[in-house]
């Protein structure tokens, strides 16, 4: 499973959003201090895996500052699948603030 995971953001947030040190626009035109997209599930894995998404997007969610109080926020889609409907899957990450990527 190739997914983003907390730890896999924290890293980039370290190489890159730590050293750029500004403010960015994200794809949904909200101020940021870093974003970028996720490496995600899409509808094939969405069938065959389920249980593993589920699993994925709960260790995000476990790490999100909506849980914690403090880091990322997850962007998500809407994705159809023929078998299990609408389902929404993390598409990207925002990092709102600097003391956000610091903690």
């Amino acid at each position: 499973m190739d997914w983003t995971k907390p730890l896999d953001i924290a890293d980039q947030i370290h190489a890159t959003g730590l050293r750029d040190g500004y403010l960015r626009q994200s794809s949904m035109e909200r101020p940021c201090f870093h974003s970028t997209a996720v490496a995600s599930a899409r509808q094939k894995a969405l069938g065959q895996r389920f249980e593993e998404v589920r699993a994925w997007i709960r260790e995000l969610e476990d790490g999100s500052r909506a849980n914690r109080g403090f880091g990322y926020d997850i962007e998500w889609i809407d994705i159809k699948h023929r078998q299990l409907g609408r389902n929404q899957i993390p598409d990207g990450i925002l990092v709102p603030t600097e003391r956000d990527a610091l903690r």
